[in-house]
């Protein structure tokens, strides 16, 4: 039953939800701590998978007592028995012995980071409200800016338009001038639009990661994108992160079907492609550098696509220290959406043993620690900002390195099952007529 459950868990999050991990069974224990540390070895699919093996077991072991006959039933009532303890035994040991570990750190000064959280409802019906939520934002993120280095701004809060170009692009009315002049043109357009970006940093002295929207124009297309925009009170504006996954729905393309994935209809926005390090340093001492790994929503759902972030920062020199999610909850009016959301992010944490902060208008600004402990989070329905410290963190995980791989076995499994069943029930019959003696 549970590799029944686990394989069908997967096959129905990545062929019919793109691998989002929405209102999965594991979701229900993500403040067991104790329980979920093996999650860094299975995934979040392996509590599922440990839940209803539990279940079955107890289920198997009930019926073999309620038998009349119990003289046949006691050696499978036993064997279950013991398998059941041994298993829950090993489990609760491993998340004991892993919550008895110190948090993986270096000596020396940690950064602090703020986490903005909004609580604008209405932003998208009142345009006043607008106005408002944005004055708030920058009133709450300059007083975190006294004591912190980095501040984390909420997703698509649109405070300024920024606009990328691609090297081959001549905008209207510049057709046949020389590249070099087209090129100044637009690095000069973008100096100005930068402009706001690094006065916010400038005046704060402090890191600004902010979500906007922002548009890159090409020679046959202009895409609008929702980004994360790195701000620092020297050098202006350093990096961008674009958002993957646009949406709840088939957004995030695990098996390629292309040609199936055209057909959805994106409303706004296109996708981002890259993974970017944001490279960050204390006030006090500006030789030091933490990498932040940051996603953007929906994208903190997906195991495979933060685990695979994580894997490709690691490998091009830039080992992350901590993963940052921005996400903007304002045009939902269910709490619900807002615990799921944390309960993603704490597997998030412990699958890649890194502490994960999040940023949330209309939702929650989250401090977790590697080990899934939720160290601070903002009150429900108060603007406020939390402070994080992070430590420098090269710690690893087998998830990082194997995936879902317990997931994806369990599926072959039931797809092994499956084809059996089909050539047993339709295809042995019509192969043993060619094996009939004659």
């Amino acid at each position: 039953m549970p590799i029944t459950w686990c394989g069908v868990e997967w096959t129905r999050k990545n062929l019919f939800f793109g691998g989002m991990s929405f209102s999965a069974l594991e979701h229900t224990q993500y403040r067991n701590l104790i329980l979920i540390q093996i999650a860094d070895i299975f995934g979040e699919y392996g509590i599922g998978a440990f839940i209803v093996f539990v279940g079955s077991s107890l289920w198997c072991i009930i019926s073999q007592l309620s038998n009349k006959d119990m003289t046949k039933n006691v050696v499978g009532y036993k064997f279950t028995l013991t398998i059941l303890v041994g298993v829950v035994i090993a489990v609760y040991s491993y998340g004991v012995f892993c919550l008895s570990q110190p948090t993986p750190k270096e000596n020396g000064i940690p950064i602090i980071i703020a986490l903005l959280q909004g609580t604008d409802e209405t932003l998208i019906e009142n345009l006043n409200s607008l106005e408002m939520a944005k004055g708030n934002l920058f009133e709450i993120a300059y007083s975190a800016s006294q004591f912190a280095d980095v501040v984390v701004w909420p997703e698509s809060v649109e405070i300024f338009p920024f606009f990328r170009a691609s090297d081959d692009y001549t905008p209207d009315g510049w057709q046949g001038e020389p590249q070099e002049r087209v090129r100044k043109m637009i690095a000069d357009r973008q100096k100005i639009y930068a402009k706001p970006f690094h006065k916010l940093a400038e005046e704060t002295q402090s890191i600004h990661i902010i979500g906007t929207e922002t548009y890159f124009f090409t020679p046959k297309f202009m895409s609008r994108l929702i980004s994360a925009i790195q701000c620092d009170p020297t050098l202006g504006v350093v990096d961008i992160y674009d958002k993957h996954s646009l949406g709840p729905f088939l957004e995030y393309d695990t098996f390629k079907l292309d040609s199936f994935y055209q057909l959805v209809p994106r409303k706004k926005y296109a996708h981002g492609t890259k993974t970017v390090p944001f490279i960050l340093q204390p006030k006090d001492d500006s030789s030091k550098d933490f990498i932040a790994c940051v996603n953007i929503c929906f994208d903190g759902t997906f195991s495979e696509h933060v685990r695979k972030q994580v894997n490709y920062l690691g490998k091009k020199g830039y080992e992350p220290d901590v993963l940052i999610n921005m996400s903007n909850f304002a045009s939902f009016r269910c709490k619900t959406i807002l615990d799921v959301y944390v309960a993603s992010h704490v597997y998030r944490a412990i699958e890649n043993r890194k502490p994960y902060l999040s940023a949330a208008n209309s939702g929650y600004a989250t401090w977790i620690d590697p080990q899934g402990r939720i160290i601070e989070q903002g009150e429900t329905g108060k603007e406020m900002f939390i402070i994080a410290s992070i430590h420098k963190n090269r710690s690893f995980s087998f998830y990082r390195l194997a995936g879902d791989w317990f997931p994806k076995c369990c599926a072959c499994y039931n797809l092994l099952v499956i084809i059996f069943v089909i050539v047993r029930s339709c295809g042995v019959q019509s192969l043993s007529v060619l094996f009939r003696p004659t």
